[in-house]
């Protein structure tokens, strides 16, 4: 189908609707600084944090840069457009213009007048806020009939006549308009994990940014960290965070042509049936944020939602995850149960494969045929169980009450089936439509029974991200569509959850506010999808997991190598909650090694139980220009009693020489080593303090008393350890010939 532009609208008659009569005063508002434009073009502009954003709204050119830097880091577009499927099924590019003169604006935003040619009218109202800039709402209203929308658009604008010669293909009629040095979505690829790309690598490329990954053509990468709703764009000189303020009734992507970028919110009303109203509202649809880098971008980006979270009154726990076992098809709960109290965790998560079927909330009884035997053997080692659940598929829907009207449909109204990586020639599966009372009261039903029966304290939810996309099925419900659909899903599970067990963890991957305020437990997905790269895919993981570390719980995960697990071990110290998806065994079926073992055990004995917590950097590097981030040092700042105390601390031999002078009162070490306060005091005041020697030998560490004692702590046993020393205020610690059986020091004071 061609797209034409024979709507597309002329610009109007420039009009100096902003300026302010004689002055270019800085005003200030909010404690932000705002910049009201001098007379001239038709800019609206702001400052903040370092940098100024500009708009030139009459020919919609916005730029970022840095203060005292002429040169822009991000340029574009920020109208809306659309792509409207005409009566004789021919799509039409529209770009919305502003009616400067129908327009009310003033240094703090204002109303925009919109014309989207001869087809709506609307209005954008726009503000400046203490992240950056914010689209309240806009909405249109249709001149005649409503048209079947196709895509919402954000950072486009038609392509010239001269232009559409260079165009790689002959119907194009507009072109993205975001440009910026390098992209960046959090683990946007796996094997090896990547972040951030220059403008140039991904070609043309759909980058998903909520729940539909593959079924939208994105590389598969991971569940963490999406729904993200937000990408970045920026240079050295730093960073742009774009995203969606209220999660959208159509499946957002980041789309790349070339070098240059746009938001795509895919609607196929064409295909699925338009809203008959005259006006269509969009709230909240858009945001911007700068900072210095791509992480600090998008923390003030997801800063800015009422991000409430589940007040739960029992911490989490350590986990060991069955999957490491399901995987290599061993299917022996009582044996993971007895490896699970001896490593030290507290709650046995059972992974895919425990159902009858997936979806059926019913365990398999072929596989596991004295199942509920063997949860009352797992609870009676002190262990508190987890399950697995999908969220959207099921495989035999007529076994469980469910019928066609039940499940997402296509056009020819046979239900869609979907699979994690959208092959058709995968295993796949039948998928719910939250639409369908009987569907809603399905999952509501299954969830219940398991809560009941079973008094799970954890449910681990999965493949939101694995459901059809607008354009091969949506559920019936238009208020559903997009990005609603899977996070309606998660609602009705963690509601029905929590009417049995309000402290039930409900686990899920998203870092945004948004779905946080629904899984209260953000876990970082097993490695398995980093490839041979595990420990170096976890040091970037966890970088992007400190997002959410001031409102989550964060169960750290790992990879299926032991070979990687003592990097991943090391990240885990700082950032949450030790998970581990490992198996029994190394993968050529030989004995774990004992020291592999022991880090696992100290972690899960020693780990921060607080949830609330902020980074130190050191010299980590939260990623930025041609580089992804990646963690070396680093530490954990608790607010705890008003102030500011580092809890957790990860030193790594490598590189330590480019730790800022002074960053740790002169801490010294060799190997690496994990630092753990066992009270809510600094590690340099705490009076129990964990080091584990993950391959360490030796520690120095500025202590204002001599200790009491220091204690070697084994599998098995205590007992005093000699091998430090005390003075002028510096403790030395040394590991050399320490037991196969150690796991940590624990000095007290």
């Amino acid at each position: 189908m061609p797209i034409n532009d024979s709507h597309d609208p002329r610009p109007p008659t420039r009009r100096d609707v902003l300026a302010t009569a004689g002055t270019s005063a800085l005003l200030w508002a909010g404690g932000r600084t705002i910049a009201a434009p001098a007379p001239g073009p038709a800019t609206w502009a702001v400052s903040s944090g370092g940098y100024t954003f500009a708009w030139n709204i009459e020919s919609d050119e916005a730029s970022v840069r840095p203060e005292h830097i002429e040169t822009p880091l991000w340029t574009g577009g920020l109208l809306p457009a659309f792509v409207l499927a005409n009566r004789d099924k021919s799509l039409t590019y529209v770009k919305a213009s502003a009616d400067l003169k129908s327009s009310s604006i003033d240094s703090s935003g204002g109303k925009l007048a919109l014309k989207t040619g001869s087809l709506a009218s609307g209005e954008l109202i726009f503000e400046a806020t203490d992240y950056g800039l914010g689209f309240t709402q806009f909405h249109i209203d249709w001149i005649s009939e409503p048209l079947p929308i196709v895509g919402l658009y954000f950072g486009t604008a038609p392509l010239s006549e001269t232009e559409k010669l260079a165009a790689p293909t002959l119907d194009q009629s507009f072109w993205p308009n975001w440009d910026s040095a390098c992209f960046c979505v959090p683990g946007a690829k796996g094997a090896p994990l990547q972040s951030v790309f220059r403008r140039w690598d991904l070609g043309g490329a759909n980058l998903p940014l909520g729940s539909f990954g593959p079924a939208l053509g994105t590389p598969y990468a991971a569940a963490y960290p999406r729904p993200l709703y937000a990408g970045a764009m920026g240079n050295q000189d730093g960073w742009v965070c774009l995203g969606s303020g209220a999660v959208t009734d159509g499946a957002l992507s980041l789309t790349i042509q070339s070098s240059s970028a746009c938001f795509h919110v895919l609607y196929r009303e064409d295909l699925w049936g338009a809203p008959k109203p005259k006006r269509r509202v969009w709230e909240m649809p858009l945001r911007v944020a700068w900072a210095r880098d791509p992480w600090r971008a998008y923390q003030k980006l997801f800063s800015s939602f009422d991000s409430r979270r589940v007040v739960r009154s029992a911490p989490l726990k350590p986990q060991w995850n069955s999957w490491g076992d399901f995987r290599k098809n061993i299917y022996d709960l009582r044996a993971l149960a007895d490896w699970t109290h001896t490593m030290g965790a507290e709650i046995l998560g059972l992974d895919d494969r425990w159902e009858s079927f997936v979806g059926s909330g019913e365990p398999d009884r072929k596989r596991f045929p004295q199942f509920d035997e063997d949860i009352s053997y797992i609870k009676a080692k002190g262990l508190s169980i987890g399950f697995w659940q999908p969220v959207g598929w099921v495989d035999h829907p007529e076994k469980v009450g469910l019928s066609r009207q039940d499940l997402v449909v296509g056009m020819d109204g046979e239900p869609r089936r979907a699979a994690w990586d959208t092959n058709p020639r995968s295993r796949s599966h039948y998928c719910l439509d939250p639409s369908s009372p009987n569907a809603v009261q399905f999952l509501r039903r299954r969830t219940i029974n398991l809560m009941e029966k079973y008094r799970p304290v954890l449910l681990k939810l999965d493949f939101g991200y694995g459901l059809p996309s607008p354009n091969t099925g949506v559920p019936a419900d238009p208020s559903l569509r997009g990005e609603r659909y899977s996070l309606r899903l998660l609602e009705i599970i963690a509601e029905a959850a929590r009417s049995i067990n309000r402290d039930v963890a409900i686990e899920y991957y998203s870092l945004h506010p948004q779905v946080r305020a629904i899984a209260d437990v953000i876990a970082l997905d097993d490695l398995g999808d980093a490839g041979n790269e595990e420990a170096l895919g976890h040091r970037q993981w966890s970088i992007w997991s400190a997002l959410g570390g001031s409102k989550s719980n964060i169960m750290a995960s790992s990879g299926y190598d032991w070979n990687a697990d003592a990097e991943v071990v090391l990240d885990s110290a700082v950032i949450g909650v030790p998970g581990a998806v490992l198996s029994r065994t190394m993968e050529d079926g030989s004995p774990v090694p004992a020291r592999f073992l022991n880090r696992r055990m100290a972690l899960n004995r020693w780990y921060r139980r607080r949830n609330n917590w902020s980074p130190l950097w050191l010299n980590s590097s939260p990623g930025g220009y041609m580089h992804d981030p990646l963690m070396r040092c680093f530490g954990r700042i608790e607010n705890i009693d008003g102030e500011n105390r580092l809890t957790a601390l990860v030193l790594r031999e490598k590189d330590k020489q480019l730790l800022p002078k002074d960053a740790l009162n002169g801490m010294t070490w060799q190997g690496s080593w994990a630092i753990l306060s066992q009270d809510d005091l600094d590690i340099f005041q705490s009076r129990r303090l964990a080091c584990l020697p993950i391959d360490g030998t030796a520690l120095q560490i500025p202590r204002p008393y001599r200790p009491d004692r220091i204690t070697a702590v084994s599998r098995a046993s205590e007992a005093d350890w000699s091998n430090w020393t005390w003075a002028a205020g510096t403790l030395t610690l040394r590991a050399q010939n320490s037991s196969d059986e150690l796991l940590g020091f624990l000095i007290v004071a």
